[in-house]
This record gives C-alpha cells, sequence and structure tokens, in this order.
C-alpha cells in the first residue's frame, strides 16, 4: 500500500480548507441587478424581511434605459417602488427575491 507523505497531506487539506470560505459566500450571496428595461424610471429599492415589512431604504435614484445597478440586500429579499417621470406617479409595492444575482427587469 502506498503512503502519502505528511506535508503532500497538510498541503491537500489547507487548500480544501482555503476554498470553503468561497462555497459559503457563494451560498450566502444576497445580490441581485435591477435594470431599466424600456425607459429612463426612478427607482427606490428596501429591504424586506421574510413577512413582506421593509427595513431600509439600499438604493435611490435614476436608471436611464438598459442601466444596471446591483443591489446587495441584508435579508435577500427587497421591494421596490419605480416611476417614469418625476411629476409621474410611483408603482410600488414590487416584492421580489434578491439572491445568486438574479436580474429584476423595471419597465
Amino acid at each position: 500500500m502506498k503512503r502519502i507523505s505528511l506535508s503532500k497531506l497538510a498541503f491537500l487539506v489547507i487548500t480544501v480548507a482555503s476554498l470553503l470560505p468561497f462555497f459559503d459566500a457563494v451560498a450566502d450571496d444576497k445580490t441581485c441587478v435591477i435594470k431599466s428595461d424600456m425607459a429612463k424610471v426612478y427607482i427606490t429599492v428596501w429591504d424586506d424581511d421574510s413577512d413582506g415589512d421593509r427595513q431600509g431604504k439600499i438604493f435611490e435614484g435614476w436608471l436611464e434605459s438598459g442601466e444596471r445597478q446591483t443591489i446587495k440586500s441584508q435579508t435577500g429579499y427587497i421591494d421596490f417602488s419605480y416611476k417614469l417621470a418625476d411629476d409621474d406617479r410611483s408603482y410600488g409595492d414590487n416584492f421580489k427575491t434578491c439572491s445568486g444575482g438574479n436580474t429584476i427587469r423595471v419597465p
């Protein structure tokens, strides 16, 4: 039976252990991308808890047509509203999951 030297075994263990935090980070990734599809839009994004209750505001601003904004959520759930002009009414209560870099398209 062939034996593995202690130094080779230590190298293998250290290499595998160094990759574990990377896999945790990917599994806990609570990011998504808001994309303006057809028009310039003003977007406001809040974190939501799992019951749909708004938490803190995490983004507010204009996105040009085709522009993307990466959102980092604390909870993995977001609520957003948007409007197409300064004097337009706001279209709100849009609840979405924010995880794994998913894209959320806004009109």
